[in-house]
């Protein structure tokens, strides 16, 4: 071999040793940096004409496991989705409380039962009222409050939704212009082993936040896919299309009702269902399915709530006795049994199962004062017997059997007096029934008024006395308003007015128990939910005028006492200042077992409502534990595949450092060469 040969053989050999010294200076610097991966230099022969000529760093190469990249970042989406969820069932936690805290939904209702208790002791009490509307608040106000924070972690889930969506974008973006290049260095024979750490890196990310697969094209560029098979990078990025509503409800759901869906730019499927991990997943889960539960839950508990405290609640009398009741409940023109009269409400008697007797029951209507003493007499309807003497009238005037079918309006009119044996002038004819056959005179003529004591229909307008007379225009006490029913006295009376239904039993739709008129009219709520709520759970309320005035809340009953036994004349009207009764049966509300529908992941149950309460807390803290357990697992599942790519990926110190040293020796070696075929260089000139 030639001295010049021989000297750019021992300068390949610099030329590739100060190479090998930079990769392991940078995989040393490195060897701390996350996802950087080990760089390991190939050298080759460099031959001219068949002899060898030196060396040279013909690739320098990452150190990876392909498998075990494509494992771990499988496994960086089941993570991601964990960590997700546990991060905000911990939030829903804080939100929920734990059933000991006072603070809880379960917590408030027990509250609330304690003041009902002692309200039913002390019923004239002010503090006792006040104590008892206020548990009342206290319940309903964090009913509202969570409500309205699920939805908003709702919108705040959506939002990140879209945010996710965004990460996806750009990083496809990156992915990208990363293909592009590692394809010229590829073609130009450069190094990309930095440029394959960023792609993956890159393609990490998009794992975060989704499930997707990838290939790697042969000439370098990678092919990336959902997991569900949809093109997201050819030779173009595909970007997500994403956008979130300005404002989120319960009535807020996806599909098609302003949660918008996840697509693919210029792809016909939806992709929000197909995504089966990351943390977009997660997100999706809590926007659609468990913070929907959460609050179908809520409002489940919120409606049974108020209809049972209501059921009882209507029938409990204040003293002093309200000036006007107002129904909650709406009826509408379908509802009726004549269009054309909008009091024709068909009222339909409740069958016994366990008797085999069907009887609509007996409801009593008093002026009180302000002590509850009754003024005047008052008017107490048999509606069985009602109906019986409208039946038997009719039936006699035609000479046949007929049906009759008692209605609102028939309760309205006895309230007004016109069935009155001199019904008054101010008071309109009442409409005729619907079916009412031609041949009866109507209104009945003498004006029909029972035979029997146990009944009265001379109405309040003429029983109630002079001093309270004249009611609302035309003098009506009840009326129905906007589909309303409506009972009262002059507005300013200095009395009150007080209702009996304990003793009706009138039907109702898909309910097993019979229903008082108070209850079927949605008198003297206690709680109200408005017609148009989407969310019983977030528009729940106490009744205004009680908020405002406690004493308003319903405790006792309207009931009587015959002075001499034998003479109906000497019978005394009142509500008992001491009767707490009506408190107490609210009280007794929370004892009871209602059947609960299965909502959201809670199965079907018969509970008590502070059990369902504290249910829905254990089903939180259940999935807290859940996500918890499922974050602590899967981290250590990809934990464990992430040091196996270490083992072979990563950064040894000190193998590096000893290839230093062989590389230093290799470099001085080399150098040693140059300085020989120097020497030798000089010799031969000294000898010439």
């Amino acid at each position: 071999m030639s001295l010049t040969a021989s000297l750019n053989t021992a300068l390949t050999g610099l030329q590739v040793n100060q190479n090998l010294m930079r990769i392991a200076s940078a995989n040393i610097a490195n060897a701390g940096t996350e996802d950087y991966t080990k760089k390991r230099a190939e050298l080759g022969t460099i031959m001219v004409d068949g002899q060898g000529a030196g060396v040279r760093i013909e690739d320098v190469r990452r150190v990876v496991d392909q498998y075990l990249v494509r494992q771990i970042n499988g496994q960086t989406s089941k993570v991601a989705t964990a960590e997700t969820l546990s991060e905000f069932y911990t939030r829903l936690q804080d939100l929920f409380g734990t059933p000991a805290d006072n603070s809880s939904i379960s917590g408030l209702l027990n509250t609330f039962r304690t003041a009902l208790e002692k309200l039913a002791t002390d019923p004239q009490q002010s503090v006792s009222q006040f104590t008892a509307v206020t548990a009342a608040n206290d319940v309903i106000n964090t009913l509202n409050s969570i409500s309205e924070t699920l939805q908003a972690f709702r919108q705040e889930v959506d939002k990140q939704i879209g945010d996710g969506v965004d990460d996806v974008n750009d990083r496809l973006q990156e992915i990208d212009t990363l293909n592009n290049q590692i394809v010229r260095q590829l073609v130009s024979q450069q190094p990309v082993g930095d440029l394959l750490d960023k792609r993956d890196i890159a393609l990490k990310q998009i794992a975060e936040q989704m499930d997707i697969k990838w290939f790697e094209r042969p000439n370098g560029a990678v092919y990336v896919m959902t997991g569900d098979n949809e093109v997201l990078l050819d030779n173009d990025p595909r970007p997500l299309l994403f956008s979130s509503p300005s404002g989120v409800s319960k009535a807020t759901s996806y599909p098609g009702s302003g949660f918008q869906p996840i697509e693919i730019e210029n792809v016909a499927p939806d992709i929000t269902t197909a995504i089966r991990s990351g943390k977009l997943k997660a997100l999706i889960d809590l926007r659609d399915d468990i913070l929907t539960g959460l609050q179908d839950q809520l409002d489940q508990l919120a409606t049974t709530f108020a209809d049972e405290m209501n059921r009882v609640h209507n029938s409990a009398m204040p003293i002093p006795g309200l000036t006007q009741f107002t129904g909650s409940t709406t009826f509408a023109v379908t509802d009726q049994l004549d269009p054309l009269n909008p009091e024709s409400i068909p009222l339909t008697a409740y069958t016994d199962t366990t008797t085999s007797t069907t009887s609509y029951g007996v409801i009593q209507f008093a002026i009180i004062d302000s002590t509850g003493q009754g003024i005047g007499d008052a008017l107490r309807v048999d509606l069985d017997e009602f109906v019986a003497q409208m039946e038997a009238y009719v039936s006699a005037a035609i000479g046949g059997p007929f049906t009759y079918q008692l209605t609102v309006g028939d309760i309205i009119n006895m309230i007004n007096g016109a069935y009155a044996a001199t019904p008054p002038p101010s008071i309109p004819v009442p409409p005729a029934p619907a079916g009412w056959p031609v041949g009866p005179t109507w209104p009945p003529s003498p004006a029909l008024v029972m035979p029997s004591t146990t009944s009265d229909i001379a109405g309040l307008y003429n029983l109630s006395g002079a001093s309270i007379a004249g009611g609302f225009t035309n003098g009506a006490f009840a009326r129905m308003v906007n589909g309303h029913l409506e009972i009262g006295l002059p507005t300013g009376s200095a009395y009150g007015l007080a209702i009996d239904d304990t003793q009706t039993t009138l039907a109702q739709t898909s309910d097993s128990r019979p229903a008082t008129f108070n209850y079927l009219m949605g008198l003297n709520d206690l709680f109200v939910i408005p017609d148009t709520s989407i969310s019983a759970a977030r528009d729940i309320a106490v009744r205004s005028d009680i908020a405002a005035d406690p004493a308003k809340i319903g405790r006792g009953y309207l009931t009587s006492v015959v002075r001499i036994t034998g003479d109906p004349t000497t019978e005394e009207w009142y509500v008992g200042r001491g009767d707490g009764a009506g408190a107490n049966a609210m009280a007794d509300v929370f004892d009871a077992q209602y059947v609960l529908g299965g909502v959201g992941s809670l199965p079907q149950t018969n509970q008590r409502m502070s059990e369902y309460a504290a249910s829905i807390i254990q089903f939180n803290a259940r999935g807290a534990a859940d996500a918890a357990n499922a974050m602590e697992f899967e981290g250590k599942l990809r934990t464990e595949l992430e040091n196996r790519f270490g083992q072979i990926s990563g950064v040894s110190v000190d193998e590096e450092l000893a290839s230093l040293v062989a590389i230093q020796n290799a470099y001085a070696a080399s150098a040693r060469v140059v300085t020989t075929v120097n020497s030798m260089y000089d010799d031969l000139l000294n000898l010439l």
